[in-house]
């Protein structure tokens, strides 16, 4: 059977600022790449990634592909508010 799923795009850039740490710059040029949905953005980011320690290429590897195919279904919910908070 399907699943639905919410994936929000908030989670991921938090996520993967957490576990790029102090590299503000490579988080920075992820979230934009995401945002603008350039492919060749995400490309050089991830080619840039290859750059750092395994441990922190791993983390940001697992983070994309958990948010795109695993964890909680509805994790992207918690970013969209209730019903009732919003303008009527």
């Amino acid at each position: 059977m399907a699943e639905l799923r919410t994936a929000c795009l908030e989670d991921l850039v938090d996520r993967l600022r957490h576990d790029l740490g102090e590299r503000v710059d490579l988080a920075d040029r992820l979230e934009h790449a995401f945002v603008e949905r350039d492919a060749d953005m995400v490309a050089k980011a991830m080619d840039d990634l290859e750059n750092l320690p395994g441990s922190v290429r791993l983390a940001v590897h697992e983070a994309i592909l958990d948010w795109l195919f695993g964890g909680d279904p509805a994790a992207g919910l918690r970013a969209i508010p209730p019903l009732s908070d919003l303008p009527q």
